[in-house]
C-alpha cells in the first residue's frame, strides 16, 4: 500500500509488464497450434497458478514461457485447463471492475465540470485525479487477470529437471534466482536490476522480508517483467501525465503562501526527478554501452610490436628501466615521478565499496550487475522524488483546514444541458 501511495507509476509499470508478457506468451502458444490459449491462461500461469512436479525437485511455479518451452519439447503434456475453470477461481467479479471504471470516469468528469464552473478543486481531489490516470490504465491491463486465486493446479513431468537443464547445455548444479527453469525466461533489465538492488539494501537493514527457500513456492511480487519499445514510451507518457496533474494546482489557494510555494516546489521536483531517473536508466544501461560497443568495433587493431632482442637494448636502459633525461635549451629537465599508489588497505576498501554498489545480491548474481553511476543516480534522484511525493501527500490533508467557500458547492449539472426544463 505504501508503494501505491508513494509511486503508483511503479504499479502501472508492473501491470504493463505483466500484460506484455501475457500477450507475448499467448502469441507463442497460438503460433504453436494451441488456438484455445487465451490471455486469461497466460495471466493465470504467470501469477503462479500452475506448479510443476518432477522426480528430482519439489514442485514449484512456472510461468507461461516456461510452460511453452516444456510443452513444445514434449517434457510435459499440454495442460487441459479450460477458460471457465480459471474464471471460477477468479474472486474479482467483472461487474465490480466495470462499476469501478464507471466510478472513476464519473469522478474525472465531475472535476472537469467543477473547473468549467469555476468551482474550487482541493489538492486531495487533484491527487485523486492523478491516481485515476494510472489506476484506470492498470485496470484495463488487468481485465483478463484472475484475482485472489488461492489454489493452484499441478502439471507433472517424468523427465528430471537435471535432464532438462543438461539438454539445454546447462550444468544440473547451476545456480538460479527463483526456480531451476530460470534459464528459459528470466530477463533482467534496468528497472528490475535497480529494484532488486534497493530491495537487497532494505533486506540488509531488516526493513524488508528475507527471500524464502529455493526453489520459490510462489511468484515474487518483486519480479518486474521487462518493458521495451513502444511500451516504454507508453509508460513514460502516462507517468508524465500523472505528475503533470500536480502542477495543475500551481495557483491553488493554500492556507499559507509558504505551503503554496512548497506545493509548487514538490510538484516540479517530482516531475523533474522522475524524468531524470528514466533518462539515467536509458543513459547508463543502453546508450553508453551502445556507444562503447560501437567505439570498440571501430577501433583499429594494434600494430605488431617490433622484434627487439635484449641485446639491441642499451644495458643502461635495461638496468634503469626509465627513459633518458630530456635536455631543453641546455638544461636537463626533471623527470616526472611515477603516480603514487594508494595504500593497499584503502584500495581494498574502495574496491569492496565499488563491488557492493555494482552488485549487492547475496550470491553476487551476475545478472544483477549494475553500473555504479546508475545506482548512485537512482538513489540520489529517488530520495528527492520520495521527499517530494511525501510532501504532496501531507499537503493533501493539511490544505483541508482552510478551503475556499466554492469548494463546498455542489455541481450544477443542469447548466450543462440548458435545453432541459
Amino acid at each position: 500500500m505504501g508503494l501505491c501511495a508513494a509511486a503508483p507509476e511503479a504499479i502501472f509499470q508492473s501491470a504493463l509488464g505483466q500484460w506484455r508478457s501475457a500477450r507475448d506468451a499467448t502469441h507463442m502458444f497460438r503460433a504453436s497450434g494451441y488456438q484455445e490459449w487465451s490471455m486469461s491462461h497466460s495471466f493465470y500461469v504467470d501469477m503462479g497458478g500452475l506448479h510443476l512436479r518432477s522426480p528430482d525437485y519439489p514442485s514449484f511455479p512456472i510461468n507461461s514461457r516456461q510452460l511453452h518451452f516444456l510443452v513444445t519439447r514434449d517434457y510435459v503434456a499440454y495442460p487441459q485447463l479450460q477458460k471457465n475453470q480459471i474464471r471460477d477461481k477468479n474472486k474479482v467479479d467483472p461487474t465490480l471492475r466495470f462499476i469501478t471504471l464507471i466510478q472513476t470516469l464519473f469522478f474525472s468528469i465531475s472535476l472537469l465540470v467543477r473547473a468549467a464552473q469555476k468551482l474550487a478543486i482541493t489538492a486531495l481531489e487533484l491527487s485523486t485525479a492523478a491516481f485515476v490516470v494510472l489506476s484506470f490504465a492498470s485496470t484495463i491491463l488487468w481485465l483478463h487477470k484472475p484475482g485472489d486465486v488461492e489454489e493452484c493446479d499441478f502439471i507433472e513431468t517424468s523427465v528430471p529437471i537435471a535432464t532438462i537443464m543438461a539438454d539445454s547445455n546447462l550444468s544440473p548444479d547451476a545456480t538460479y534466482a527463483y526456480t531451476p527453469l530460470d534459464f528459459i525466461s528470466r530477463q533482467e533489465w534496468s528497472w528490475s536490476i535497480l529494484w532488486m538492488h534497493g530491495l537487497n539494501l532494505l533486506r540488509k537493514l531488516h526493513l524488508a522480508g528475507q527471500p524464502r527457500e529455493l526453489p520459490t513456492q510462489r511468484v515474487q511480487n518483486t519480479v518486474v517483467p521487462r518493458i521495451k519499445g513502444r511500451y516504454t514510451v507508453l509508460l513514460a507518457t502516462l507517468s508524465v501525465a500523472y505528475l503533470c496533474l500536480f502542477i495543475a494546482g500551481w495557483n491553488y489557494t493554500f492556507p499559507t503562501p509558504t505551503e503554496r510555494m512548497l506545493w509548487r516546489s514538490a510538484s516540479l521536483t517530482a516531475l523533474i526527478t522522475a524524468s531524470l531517473i528514466f533518462t539515467s536508466q536509458q543513459l547508463f544501461f543502453k546508450w553508453i554501452p551502445a556507444l562503447k560497443r560501437k567505439s570498440a568495433h571501430k577501433k583499429p587493431s594494434p600494430q605488431e610490436p617490433h622484434n627487439t632482442t635484449p641485446s639491441q637494448i642499451p644495458p643502461s636502459d635495461i638496468e634503469a628501466n626509465e627513459p633518458p633525461p630530456q635536455e631543453i635549451d641546455g638544461k636537463i629537465q626533471p623527470q616526472p615521478h611515477p603516480p603514487t599508489k594508494l595504500p593497499s588497505k584503502l584500495r581494498h576498501t574502495l574496491t569492496l565499496i565499488a563491488s557492493t554498489l555494482r552488485n549487492n545480491s547475496p550470491t553476487q548474481d551476475p545478472a544483477l550487475d549494475a553500473p555504479i553511476s546508475a545506482v548512485l543516480a537512482t538513489w540520489l534522484l529517488g530520495a528527492f522524488y520520495v521527499s517530494a511525493r511525501g510532501y504532496i501527500i501531507i499537503a493533501d490533508l493539511t490544505e483541508l483546514r482552510s478551503l475556499p467557500a466554492s469548494a463546498y458547492r455542489t455541481l450544477n449539472w443542469a447548466a450543462l444541458a440548458p435545453f432541459i426544463p
